[in-house]
């Protein structure tokens, strides 16, 4: 079988995590999560949220304020600093492929995929490096 190396652009969302003292309705797509935080520090409630890049960028000062508030509840908010790369290398291994159920379409070769429709490939140790 013969397996081609191929570069691809790949879009990977910002995650970041809310920690707060206080139940929030953050002004971004959010969910529950329970998390080990840094320095052992404890909050009821922490949630993870999910946006796109720009979003994020756009939201920074949104950020800031919520965490000079004295009244937004608001304890931390983390994985602020994690580059979008790392994220990328968390989830997938070094050979990775095109999810089995994602049909190739134009828009691949131009906007590059998802995160979401990549999966990393079991491979021998090693093969890739030959």
């Amino acid at each position: 079988t013969t397996r081609l190396v191929q570069s691809v652009r790949v879009r990977t969302d910002r995650v970041i995590y809310v920690a707060s003292k206080t139940e929030q309705n953050l002004p971004w797509p959010q969910r529950p999560v329970s998390r080990s935080l840094p320095r052992n520090q404890q909050a009821p409630f922490v949630y993870e949220c999910v946006m796109a890049e720009q979003d994020f960028l756009d939201s920074k000062q949104n950020m800031l304020e919520m965490l000079t508030s004295d009244n937004s509840g608001v304890l931390g908010i983390y994985e602020t600093h994690v580059p979008l790369s790392w994220r990328l290398y968390m989830n997938l291994n070094t050979v990775w492929g095109v999810r089995r159920a994602v049909r190739a379409a134009p828009k691949h070769l131009t906007e590059g995929f998802e995160l979401r429709e990549l999966e990393p490939r079991v491979t021998n140790p090693g093969l890739y490096l030959k």
